[in-house]
């Protein structure tokens, strides 16, 4: 997902996670409110340790912002 510019909607709502061992603190999805089909729900924030560093580089720039994210489930990480 890449933000061109500052009136780029992401749609989605974020929260923070602790994932692994040892224990690390990122950023996952929690609600996709956009249209966007191939972001889903827990898809984890790579890069980002926390959602208020997020939103304060989306505040902030520069721009272009990429924002990639990882289905972890799909990589066989799920725990069952």
């Amino acid at each position: 997902l890449v933000l061109q510019q500052p009136s780029d909607k992401v749609g989605l709502e974020l929260y923070d996670v602790t994932i692994g061992t040892p224990p690390k603190s990122t950023v996952a999805i929690r609600r996709v409110l956009s249209n966007n089909r191939l972001l889903q729900e827990g898809m984890v924030l790579v890069g980002y340790s926390s959602a208020a560093e997020v939103v304060q580089r989306v505040r902030s720039g520069p721009y272009p912002i990429s924002l990639t994210f990882r289905n972890l489930a799909a990589a066989g990480d799920a725990i069952a």
